[in-house]
Order: C-alpha cells, then sequence, then structure tokens
C-alpha cells in the first residue's frame, strides 16, 4: 500500500511539473489555479506539488529566455528581408512619421516605463541581473515572461537565471499555497 501511495505522489509531482512547463509558456493555464486546488484539494502532498509547479515554470521560463537568446539573430533576419515595392517597415502598418510628437501620457506611465527600461538594463549587469530576475519571479512585477525573454537577449548568465526564477517562483507559490493549507 506504502508503494502505491508513493506512486501516487510521484505521478502528481510529474504532473504538476507539465503544468508548471505548459503554463510558463501558454499564459491561458493558470498555475496559481494548480497551487490552490493543490493545497485545499490534496493537502497531504501540497508542498511537493507547489515546488513540482515552481520548477515547471522554471524550465519553462528557461526555455522561453533560450529561445529568445537562440532564435533572436533568425527573427531578425526575417524582420529584415525586403518585402517588395511600396511602403515597408512601420511607415506601412500606420505608424507615426518619424518626426510626429508622442502623445502625452500620465506621469504613472511614464515612471512605470523608464523603471521597466531600468530593469532591463539592469539585467546586462552580472551583479542586478538576479535580483531583477528574483523581483519578477516573486512579485509578476516586471511580468516574468517579459523577463525571460529580455533575459534571454540581454545575455543574462543562464544559472544565475535558473536559480532566481527557481527561488522566486517556490516562495511566491509556497506563500500562496500554505495559507490554503491552513484553511483546509
Amino acid at each position: 500500500m506504502e508503494d502505491l501511495r508513493a506512486t501516487g505522489v510521484a505521478l502528481e509531482v510529474l504532473a504538476a511539473i507539465a503544468v508548471g512547463a505548459v503554463s510558463a509558456v501558454l499564459p491561458v493555464v493558470n498555475a496559481e489555479a494548480v497551487v490552490l486546488a493543490a493545497a485545499v484539494g490534496r493537502p497531504r502532498t501540497a508542498v511537493p506539488v507547489v515546488l513540482g509547479v515552481a520548477l515547471g515554470q522554471t524550465l519553462g521560463k528557461v526555455a522561453l529566455m533560450l529561445g529568445a537568446r537562440h532564435g533572436a539573430h533568425r527573427l531578425v533576419g526575417l524582420l529584415h528581408r525586403p518585402r517588395g515595392r511600396g511602403r515597408t517597415g512601420s511607415a506601412a502598418a500606420g505608424a507615426e512619421p518619424p518626426g510626429a510628437a508622442a502623445p502625452r501620457t500620465a506621469w504613472w506611465a511614464r515612471a512605470v516605463r523608464r523603471w521597466g527600461e531600468r530593469c532591463l538594463t539592469a539585467l546586462d549587469s552580472g551583479r542586478w541581473a538576479g535580483p531583477v530576475v528574483l523581483l519578477s519571479a516573486t512579485t509578476g512585477v516586471p511580468p516574468l515572461a517579459v523577463t525571460s525573454i529580455a533575459a534571454g537577449l540581454r545575455r543574462t548568465p543562464v544559472p544565475v537565471f535558473t536559480a532566481c526564477c527557481l527561488a522566486g517562483r517556490s516562495a511566491r507559490f509556497l506563500a500562496l499555497g500554505l495559507p490554503a493549507l491552513a484553511v483546509a
């Protein structure tokens, strides 16, 4: 009987890893909902399942990062091919001409944009890349999907990204799941 129970927990954890990986690349799959369901529905196996979701999310975000890193030069080549006659690029898409004035935005939107730009610049640095990824993985600000792609484009070290992403996702999901365990 104990072997069946251990096998069941192992299968739950493997399923959690798979769901976490899928939710990392497909935002319609909600990892937080899976964590809450595991905490409320199966309190005995909740912690391994929650950590499995965190591991799966990390694996998916590392895949996004590496895809951005290794696929960026291919994408740039595709975007800069001649498209034939007529207008090309942003002018063809109806964008403002280069000399047009930018519309006024609220101070908050400008502040968030500047802060996001600083975070992206920080991903270049070995000293600040880890804290930016950790903040993003824990709080979701800046969004981890965007941070993953930017980290790939900015050459953030893969081990730093992986460790900070796993730590942040684990902390986020445990903080979400543990109170639900207390209620269950």
